[in-house]
């Protein structure tokens, strides 16, 4: 295969994925520190005695199976772990954020965040707004300038585009940190744009809300693919490559006319969002039980305390 955008098959799991070159993180593709880093973890994996994974069995089921025979290792699944985290601590600091959300319909709202290490530049960030403002829904945007640049960030977005959001009650733009789990467990929000960090994924899972992925690098092209292919709980905004890590001037690889589509086609109740609307919940509600007493993450911790202790005392 020589074409970077060329689709190939990933041999051997449990569903058909398809991936592009340009869509592997860097250090597969070119020699560097990280190469090297991701080595070393290979080793530490090989020798490990086992693999303690942050998902729920009713999420991957074929792969818990896929993952124990390929690693040949035990396996425990013992999450969703920010289930077991109440809300309540972030109720302090977004208060002014549910006061917002409370003004708007039921599932109107996108919420927009690419996580607190993602970089995008600052083409991108105009295609962004400008594709929010002309989707005409209700949004929240986690817009971490600061993340790049300590200079200010007056050119990081449209000239008056803030203050029109905010005359026009649209958008909500925070520059920050943004209470993420409290604000997806808000009726009003009605789907949420990832980069898809596993976190991210999770939290949007055992919320219920459906997902528009953006993958940027590392794994999240991989957990794209089980959230959009797999499970089947969102659309993908149509980002084909790896993007440019901490080039603030690079050209966007998203256009507004992209962000504008698919931000109208999940927030807008077609049949097909209707289906990913009745997947997400069930998923919600499996995941809410696997950590319970008798569910299968609380089974597996219990599974695990067990064999450790077997093993410290020679068993």
């Amino acid at each position: 295969m020589n074409s970077e955008t060329e689709p190939f098959v990933l041999d051997g799991l449990p569903d058909r994925v398809e991936f592009t070159k340009k869509m592997l993180p860097h250090w597969h593709r070119q020699q560097n520190g990280f190469t090297a880093f991701f080595h070393e973890k290979k080793k530490a994996d090989d020798n490990s005695y086992g693999v303690i994974t942050n998902s729920f069995r009713e999420l991957e089921y074929d792969y818990f199976d896929y993952s124990k025979n390929v690693m040949e290792k035990k396996v425990w699944i013992v999450g969703p772990v920010s289930n077991q985290h109440s809300t309540n601590n972030d109720s302090g600091s977004g208060e002014h954020i549910l006061k917002w959300l409370d003004l708007k319909e039921p599932r109107s709202v996108l919420y927009v965040s690419f996580g607190t290490e993602a970089f995008l530049a600052r083409d991108q960030f105009h295609e962004i707004a400008r594709g929010l403002k002309a989707s005409g829904h209700p949004f929240i945007w986690v817009a971490r300038t600061e993340t790049y640049t300590s200079e200010g960030d007056e050119d990081w977005f449209p000239e008056g585009f803030e203050d029109e959001m905010l005359d026009s009650n649209q958008g909500l733009v925070i520059k920050g940190w943004a209470p993420q789990v409290m604000i997806l467990g808000h009726p009003n929000v009605g789907a949420f744009m990832t980069h898809c960090g596993w976190n991210s994924c999770l939290e949007s899972l055992t919320s219920g809300v459906p997902v528009i992925t953006w993958p940027i690098t590392a794994d999240q092209f991989f957990n794209e693919s089980l959230l959009v292919d797999v499970v089947k709980v969102g659309f993908r905004v149509g980002n084909k490559e790896e993007m440019s890590i901490g080039d603030v001037e690079a050209k966007a690889t998203v256009t507004r006319d992209q962000i504008e589509e698919v931000t109208r086609r999940v927030l807008e109740d077609g049949e097909e969002v209707k289906k990913i609307q009745t997947r997400v919940k069930k998923y919600a509600e499996e995941s809410k039980k696997a950590v319970q007493q008798g569910g299968s993450s609380y089974e597996d911790i219990d599974a695990l305390i067990h064999e450790l202790k077997a093993r410290n005392n020679g068993i």
